[in-house]
């Protein structure tokens, strides 16, 4: 693609104005992939958009590839930083974003010409305060992620959802296909936990804790590339859980300290699924120190409500972790309930699936995404409700 200079009365009209969006896009010794990132952005069909390029310490020639379109297009601010990973430089990006509307884009990876254009668009008409595309993949020789991961990644939140205690934990939480509102981000100082991986799903966690409302727009805008050698997919068993830790504590704090109301579920739902998500990962060894680390440092936050209506966080806060282990390996986690003196029990798995069982038999099943129900009544569906 031909890189072309803004004219001088597009410079004028712009600089005159705040920009519309702030497009974040951390880079780390990506030079083989910065320039096709960049042009995609320059080529905007929405041009009132300022993009901002944290160089976080690299050794390739990511700078002077940025430096070459930085000369060209005045919209883009270069800044630069010691290695110091993608929150802290995300969190840099934000306190100099201007923009009305914040955007995330990965330094390998790129928009379609007119992604900025249709969801600034659809937040202003839906007004809602996060509105989330569906992607394209793309795949280099080499790349590990399985067919559950890769599925995970495509858009299954469709329309205009209201965002509630039990759904906000079910929302996909990565950056780059959603687009933002700066004055929610700025009112709440919602940052990155610094230093640590796991920063997205700390940050929309936030972001959703305090959110009404969201749109999924059923169209693929966002180029998202599998390849190997990654960051997440090279940090060691013990960093995994460490940065998990961390990255759950950053969140559990903003919650609590924000007093946010109406969170026992969300709180217990994002527990359990950075609970299930790393246990798995993990060997043995790092899996015990994991939950250890999780009984210290996470558990004494939440409420005793929270710890005995699941069985897995009773299980680790009393440090059976035998228990604790034949749940995650289950993929589900027990909760014990009981209405008018009647006990049941609820089988929650991780995959938004929820059984009821009563006298040993499962009697009722429901499957859940944000805008979808479907229930089942001894193994038939007898309802299904969109919302």
């Amino acid at each position: 693609m031909t890189i072309n200079k803004l004219n001088n009365s597009q410079t004028n009209i712009f600089q005159e104005a705040l920009p519309d969006i702030s497009i974040i896009v951390p880079v780390y010794n990506t030079d083989k992939f910065i320039d096709k990132c960049l042009t995609a952005l320059r080529h905007q069909t929405h041009k009132n958009i300022e993009i901002i390029v944290i160089n976080d310490g690299s050794t390739d020639n990511s700078k002077e590839i940025i430096e070459i379109h930085q000369q060209e297009d005045y919209r883009i601010k270069l800044f630069n930083q010691t290695n110091s990973g993608p929150a802290t430089s995300r969190n840099l990006g934000l306190s100099n974003a201007v923009g009305k509307y914040v955007m995330f884009c990965d330094s390998d990876d790129w928009f379609e010409l007119n992604m900025c254009e249709l969801m600034l668009n659809k937040i202003t008409t839906e007004n809602v305060d996060l509105v989330m595309c569906d992607s394209i993949f793309h795949f280099e020789d080499g790349h590990n992620r399985t067919t559950g991961d890769i599925e995970s990644h495509k858009l299954k939140t469709i329309g205009r959802i209201k965002l509630v205690d039990t759904n906000r934990a079910d929302i996909f939480v990565v950056l780059w296909n959603k687009i933002f509102k700066n004055e929610i981000i700025k009112k709440y100082q919602i940052r990155f936990p610094d230093g640590y991986e796991f920063d997205d799903n700390s940050f929309l966690y936030q972001y959703l804790s305090i959110s009404n409302c969201v749109f999924g727009f059923e169209k693929k805008l966002y180029n998202y590339k599998f390849r190997p050698g990654t960051l997440m997919a090279n940090l060691d068993h013990n960093k995994k859980y460490i940065h998990n830790i961390k990255s759950l504590e950053h969140t559990l704090n903003f919650i609590l300290s924000n007093d946010i109301k109406n969170n026992l579920n969300f709180i217990s739902k994002i527990c359990h699924k950075q609970l299930y998500w790393v246990s798995r990962e993990l060997n043995e060894q790092s899996r015990l120190m994991f939950w250890n680390k999780f009984k210290m440092d996470i558990i004494p936050k939440l409420s005793e409500k929270i710890i005995l209506s699941s069985l897995v966080l009773s299980a680790i806060e009393k440090s059976d972790f035998n228990l604790v282990n034949k749940i995650i390996l289950q993929n589900s986690d027990i909760i014990k309930k009981s209405i008018y003196k009647i006990t049941y029990y609820k089988k929650v798995s991780s995959y938004n699936k929820t059984k009821y069982y009563l006298l040993g038999l499962q009697v009722f099943k429901t499957t859940f995404y944000p805008n979808i129900k479907k229930y089942y009544f001894f193994g038939i569906l007898f309802f299904l409700s969109k919302f």
